[in-house]
């Protein structure tokens, strides 16, 4: 039974259940199968012997089983002839063991032959049945030959249900060729026979029919046609703003020039290290003009492969724009240094043969390898994509995929050479849905040529309803990267609807990007199993080839070869791995096809359909990776004595990797996850790292993937601690959360959570899990304790019981004035030094210094690009009125508040120390989680290194948090209650908070030592008051994400809660009429908005602008939430967020302006009132970016 097993699955996989309604047909019209008897050329032979003999030697050719049983019918019973077959086995030995059984059969009586019978179910050994009579069963699978009276022909019996006529037909052929050619030479091996026919030989010509006319030009020849055609027309735009084909050819020609000076020749080749942004646009046309190769380097990469990277290219010059870099002996040049260059176009010699760039794909021996491909093959390929996608100069490109990816390619070029605008999303609008199909809308793109499978399936279930219509623009996306699914296809379909053609695009990057496509009609059947991807295009030819390099017939898988103009020149400095991949054509030796090591087959309409990979490399998050460049490194550890690396599915159908090791002293290495975060980007680090005794293996003694595959469950990922069981209920709850969310059945209470495949995101999913019973834990908890054990003790610690009933509010005003015995003379302010000014609050505050004083701002930026641009970027993006005068004030001071001297030269240190009147100290890390060195050396050691800059005289300004005073109540209400504040000698919960707060005590104590200057307690910072903008990246604000959490779900928590609106105008306008007033000193001011309200009166406010509340209480609030969260993941994040301390939640502490109101009143300072008008703009604003849903009157 286990033979009749295993053939069955093969039946399935090879012969398969095809659709089809057609009669029963006598016979098969011009395939019948003749078959001429061999007794007069071998007398030994029968009809017979032929049939099976060759049926059996098709079986083993399109399905590679060696072990192939066929049934024969004779004296009313089924007899099954086992053949063993290989491909160096003559047709004469299968005839030999087909006879000898033929011959035990004729031996049997009939007593021996009901016994055999008895009780076995033998069609289910074989989907074949070869007899002289018909055999009647009730298998709709099985396929009967069954000879003609004169014993010349055979008639082939099939259920028309499952089979088609044309298959059958088909395998009739196929039977019938190798009969022919086993006739002709019986000592032939069976690797000599090809089944293939010459319908499908004839199908094969007409699939790579494909030949056609493109021009022999450079990208850069094609480019300057652009520009001539439509110089004003944009070229680039993003967020960051807008070129046109004129400003893109003078800006590259300025970076071309540049290169050329710093020794850049035709030839060479030049890294592109920077974020994605139109400047790498910018610099990959620049690269090309003059006349090198653009090498994409990912600043995201670890280092190690960074550097890898940078040296195996041998690349002449870095060219990076805000990422700093250090290279030994290579050349970094910024993109900025080339204002200062020409701008007339670059003239050279540039040949369509030229390598035009070079990507880095995953190496199975360890390190990426470099794939150089040419200009012909992108011009080739757009000519091809301009004909089939008709693109025109009015189409609005929307560039999804990363540039270290092949597929920003033709994507950018597409774009450029039709004279169409390359939207570049930004990286918030390549991860939320919201943000991208606001981009969308926005700028009204038409194209999408390479969206990455699982974003599809993202913006299918998780965007809005209510914004569905910004996709309205789109004519057209280009799906690649890795297998497309029928059922995301099909999501897309019901939901964004059948107005936009969706095309299923595959290439390995060795071809030039895209080999062949495949357009989805726009109604798929039900029975529809997978998406082909479809035919080649122009000058592509594509072969389906055995191992025998053999062509492949309809249905049978092969792997695929590729032939074209567009084939890469090979990898940079590695001649063997190309003589690998690289190989003669079979049919052409002269000419080399491409081995992509992908498993397909033909499809009877031509179009090819992906199966699998056949050697390593697998698609992890649309990534290509090699599976032996990771176990290259786990190797590297000198105690590791074997490894296996592969990808597993997940149940919500994406892949994650897990690696089985060995070890030589035969212990498991704890570390080995952290050596592996070090020399590989995240997504190649395993989730599981299971340590073994002794891998399986094979029969083959190869080891067995499948059994370690099976065997997952069984073994638990490598512990850095011995593993102890929960032993109490908090612990069994976390841990069963643990099991949950990182697919582990035993979770110990000592295991760390970010070594057994656990991440911030997964944090979040856990806190979910865990709101209803740890309301106390927090993403900074985990960060902080990491494992089960930890985190249990901290719920134990803080737990209380919560107040059901209301009392009355606490208000806390201003801790008393630091007083002086020298009191300065009013003084004008001159010169100030001010940290953060690119921030939110921070851009506002130079906004203010530059329209009320006369002052001259340095402002100190972190060196990430032209630091003076960065500074104009910011304050143009948040105000229309800054003008030339206004910029001629601002001095840009490269830095980095973490590093000795503030990143500065000590004597660049000293002359803004001695020439600064005013210090304003803005800038920190505002995250609310995370590494609690960082925020000690930024938050804590920067403002000491900040205060040192402080001479004679020079007053010191320090932003700070109205969440200190907030977490120092909860547990010294009654200090505060006697003395009027709070001690401030301790440690807050929230890491953030804390390092403020003791940088707080830092500027404290320097005050009392003499330091003048002021404290800034700012609020919860809000829109502008006049026209509800907000920052720019809105999803990282708390308070807006709790808006947002409330308007999906549509419930509210009826909370005691004065929320405080402070608009950012309004705090940035009091800080810097406070920093002009000198008298002003040793204050700790609360930067809050004078009237907050009720959280209450807030929802009544949402509500009056067209959003429908309903208030209900925490607990249901936070129920339907995590209700709703089961079936979408962006609500799933933002609740999880809510659990991680964002969210509404009871609370008695207002926060007391007294001070504050005193210097409005003697100012006349303008407060904003917080009414409809103002919520109407916050939520308007948040719904024109694409953050709150639309709202619905």
């Amino acid at each position: 039974m286990k033979l009749a097993i295993s053939y069955n699955e093969m039946v399935k996989e090879f012969l398969g259940k095809v659709e089809g309604s057609i009669k029963i047909p006598k016979d098969v019209q011009g395939t019948e199968l003749r078959i001429k008897r061999k007794t007069e050329l071998f007398p030994n032979l029968t009809h017979i012997v032929d049939l099976i003999g060759a049926t059996a030697t098709w079986l083993y050719h399109i399905s590679k089983e060696k072990h192939i049983v066929v049934l024969y019918h004779v004296r009313g019973s089924l007899f099954p002839i086992t053949i063993e077959v290989s491909n160096f086995l003559s047709y004469e030995s299968v005839d030999l063991q087909i006879e000898e059984q033929l011959e035990q059969i004729k031996e049997m009586n009939e007593e021996e032959i009901e016994e055999f019978q008895n009780g076995n179910t033998l069609y289910e050994m074989s989907p074949i049945i070869i007899g002289e009579t018909y055999y009647e069963l009730q298998d709709t699978n099985t396929l009967q030959f069954v000879f003609s009276k004169n014993m010349q022909s055979v008639e082939i019996i099939f259920n028309s249900v499952n089979w088609k006529e044309t298959t059958i037909t088909r395998y009739a052929q196929q039977i019938q060729g190798v009969l022919i050619n086993t006739l002709k030479n019986n000592n032939n091996y069976i690797n000599d026979f090809n089944v293939i026919t010459e319908a499908e030989m004839a199908l094969y010509s007409q699939v790579n029919d494909t030949t056609a006319v493109y021009p022999e030009k450079s990208i850069v020849d094609m480019f300057y046609n652009t520009v001539t055609q439509f110089p004003n027309r944009i070229a680039l735009s993003s967020r960051e703003g807008t070129l046109t084909y004129e400003e893109l050819n003078k800006k590259s020609n300025q970076i071309a020039h540049m290169l050329i000076k710093n020794g850049v020749q035709l030839g060479d080749y030049v890294g592109i290290f920077m974020k994605r942004s139109i400047d790498t646009v910018v610099s990959m046309v620049a690269i090309l003009k003059a006349g090198a190769a653009y090498v994409p380097i990912d600043p995201d990469y670890p280092e190690s492969r960074i550097q890898y990277i940078i040296q195996d290219s041998q690349a002449k010059v870095i060219l990076m724009k805000e990422t700093p870099i250090t290279c030994d002996g290579v050349q970094t040049v910024s993109m900025y240094d080339s204002e200062t260059c020409e701008d007339i176009d670059v003239k050279l010699s540039i040949h369509c043969d030229d390598v035009a760039y070079m990507i880095y794909t995953s190496g199975s021996t360890g390190n990426p390898k470099g794939t150089m491909l040419a200009h012909r093959g992108v011009v080739n390929l757009y000519i091809w994509m301009q004909k089939q996608y008709e693109l025109t100069e009015e189409d609005v490109f929307a560039q999804f995929p990363s540039f270290s990816f092949d597929a920003s390619v033709w994507e950018s070029f597409a774009s450029l050479f039709c004279g169409g605008n390359l939207y570049v999303l930004l990286e918030e609008e390549r991860l939320s849905v919201e943000a991208f199909a606001h981009a969308i809308y926005k700028v009204k793109a038409t194209s999408i040529l390479a969206l990455a499978t699982i974003f599809v399936r993202q913006v299918a279930t998780y965007l809005a309803e209510e914004d569905i219509y910004k996709l309205a623009s789109l004519k057209r996306i280009a799906i690649g990267g890795e297998m497309l699914p029928v059922e995301v296809i099909k999501l897309w379909r019901e939901r964004i609807g059948t107005n936009v053609e969706i095309h299923n695009v595959y290439g390995p990057t060795e071809c030039t990007v895209v080999t062949t496509t495949y357009k989805i009609p726009s109604q798929l059947n039900e029975d529809v199993a997978s998406i082909p991807i479809g035919k080649p295009c122009s000058n592509y030819q594509v072969m389906i080839l055995d191992e025998n390099m053999n062509l492949c017939p309809i249905g049978v898988p092969g792997e695929l070869y590729i032939d074209s103009v567009g084939l890469a020149k090979g990898y940079f400095n590695k001649p063997n791995k190309t003589i690998e991949a690289f190989i003669p054509n079979p049919f052409n030796p002269i000419v080399s096809i491409y081995k992509t090591s992908d498993i397909v087959k033909l499809l009877e309409d031509g179009n090819i359909e992906f199966l699998h990979r056949k050697d390593d490399q697998v698609k992890i998050r649309g990534h290509r990776i090699e599976l032996g460049e990771i176990q290259s490194k786990i190797s590297q550890n000198h105690n590791i004595k074997e490894n296996a690396v592969f990808a597993k599915k997940s149940k919500e159908g994406s892949q994650y990797l897990i690696a089985f090791y060995t070890t030589l002293n035969k212990k498991e290495i704890p570390e080995l996850v952290y050596q592996l975060q070090e020399q590989l980007p995240d997504y190649m680090v395993p989730s599981k790292l299971i340590y073994i005794n002794e891998l399986p293996l094979t029969p083959n003694k190869k080891i067995d993937v499948k059994k370690l595959a099976q065997l997952e469950e069984k073994y638990e990922p490598v512990r850095l601690q011995e593993y102890v069981a929960p032993s109490n209920k908090a612990e069994k709850q976390i841990a069963n959360a643990w099991a949950e969310v990182l697919g582990i059945s035993k979770v110990g209470v000592h295991d760390d959570f970010f070594t057994i495949g656990g991440h911030s995101l997964k944090v979040l999913r856990v806190l979910t899990l865990l709101k209803e019973d740890f309301s106390h834990l927090t993403i900074q908890d985990f960060f902080k304790e990491r494992t089960i054990y930890g985190l249990a003790r901290i719920e134990r610690e803080v737990k209380v019981e919560k107040e059901e009933v209301f009392r009355e509010y606490k208000v806390i005003h201003e801790p008393d004035t630091i007083t002086y015995a020298n009191v300065l003379e009013e003084t004008q302010i001159l010169n100030v030094f001010l940290t953060g000014a690119t921030g939110y609050l921070g851009s506002h505050i130079l906004y203010e210094l530059l329209r009320d004083t006369s002052a001259t701002i340095y402002c100190l930026v972190r060196p990430t690009k032209d630091v003076q641009q960065r500074i104009i970027d910011t304050l143009t993006g948040y105000f229309s009125d800054i003008c030339e005068e206004w910029l001629q004030r601002i001095q840009a001071v490269a830095g980095d508040l973490g590093e000795e001297y503030l990143g500065m030269s000590e004597e660049e240190f000293m002359f803004i120390s001695s020439k600064m009147d005013t210090i304003i100290h803005c800038g920190a890390d505002v995250r609310h989680f995370g590494d609690v060195k960082q925020f000690e050396n930024i938050n804590v050691q920067g403002t000491s290194r900040m205060l040192a800059l402080v001479e004679k005289d020079a007053t010191f300004h320090f932003i700070s948090t109205i969440g200190i005073p907030l977490e120092l109540a909860v547990d010294q209400w009654d200090t505060y209650m006697k003395t009027g504040d709070f001690n401030y000698s301790v440690d807050l919960e929230n890491v953030y908070s804390n390092s403020k707060l003791q940088a707080e005590n830092i500027v404290r104590e320097a005050m009392k030592n003499g330091l003048r200057g002021n404290i800034y307690r700012a609020g919860n910072l809000a829109c502008h008051s006049e026209t509800g903008s907000f920052q720019q990246n809105i999803e990282g604000n708390a308070f807006y994400r709790l808006i947002k959490t409330m308007l999906l779900i549509g419930k509210a928590p009826n909370v005691k809660w004065k929320v405080d609106f402070t608009p950012i105008d309004f705090a940035s306008k009091s800080i810097v009429t406070y920093v002009q007033d000198s008298q002003i000193d040793g204050e700790t001011l609360h930067i809050c908005h004078p009237h907050q309200i009720e959280f209450e009166q807030f929802i009544q406010l949402i509500g009056e602008c067209g959003y429908n509340l309903e208030l209900v209480t925490l607990s249901e609030y936070e129920n339907a939430g995590l209700e709703l969260a089961k079936g979408n993941e962006v609500i799933a994040e933002l609740i999880a967020s809510q659990v991680a301390g964002d969210g509404a939640q009871q609370s008695e502490i207002v926060m007391g302006t007294r001070r504050t109101n005193e210097w409005i009143k003697k100012k006349e300072l303008k407060v904003p009132a917080i009414n409809k008008e103002f919520i109407q703009q916050l939520l308007a604003h948040g719904e024109k970016v694409g953050y709150f849903p639309k709202i619905m009157k």
